[in-house]
């Protein structure tokens, strides 16, 4: 975890990869030549953004999302991955629960989640949510976080991953909600390419980044 907030902090200060990166990934016992930012994606109204072609060097991939804005309300971000010789939509089996807290403090809560905790059949249409009902009506919210995936090319193991976002809701007083939400990917075989969207078939990714990180 102290890794993912280097990581965050350093980014979103726009701060350089160089002295700053030394001294606290140093000091976690990361070289700074084990963090390397692969690509950075600046959204312009796409549908889908997806990364490709993972190497195996890299034992964890991040994906940092950066003030991801949508095109339309009420849609799940997610994710969905696949095999070099394969179809998106593999078997993933997740876990999840969120925290919630309106603007006026009248509701707050932390519960199970349970639409982001079920058993993906092994099919091209199945995504899998990370954070759900987003308020993209106002123009100044957005959702940031990350998702990390450990162990992509493997060919022994499931791929665990992990997820932590947050964003406000399109509901009454615009709760932000915090969601974590973890799994295994089904496949024992080497992944090598991963799809960003929004589920709603017309919300596109208007702007925001991701940065996308490979550590060895």
């Amino acid at each position: 975890m102290g890794l993912l907030l280097a990581l965050q902090w350093l980014r979103g200060n726009d701060m350089p990869l160089g002295a700053n990166k030394a001294a606290l990934f140093g000091m976690g016992g990361v070289s700074t030549g084990d963090v390397i930012l692969l690509d950075t994606y600046t959204a312009g109204g796409e549908a889908s953004k997806a990364f490709a072609g993972f190497s195996s060097d890299y034992k964890q991939l991040v994906w940092q999302f950066v003030n991801l804005h949508g095109s339309a309300n009420d849609t799940d971000w997610t994710f969905r991955v696949k095999t070099s010789d394969g179809d998106y939509g593999i078997s993933t089996q997740s876990q999840a629960f969120r925290a919630t807290n309106r603007q006026d403090g009248t509701l707050q809560g932390l519960a199970y989640w349970p639409q982001a905790d079920r058993l993906y059949s092994d099919t091209a249409t199945d995504q899998v949510p990370m954070g759900m009902d987003y308020q993209y009506t106002d123009a100044e919210y957005a959702l940031s976080g990350y998702l990390v995936m450990y162990n992509p090319t493997s060919t022994t193991y499931y791929k665990n991953w992990i997820s932590r976002n947050s964003a406000t809701l399109a509901s009454t007083q615009d709760p932000i909600m915090g969601a974590f939400v973890s799994g295994y990917v089904l496949e024992a075989a080497a992944l090598d390419a991963i799809e960003f969207k929004f589920d709603s078939p017309t919300s596109n990714i208007d702007t925001g980044k991701i940065l996308y990180w490979g550590i060895k």
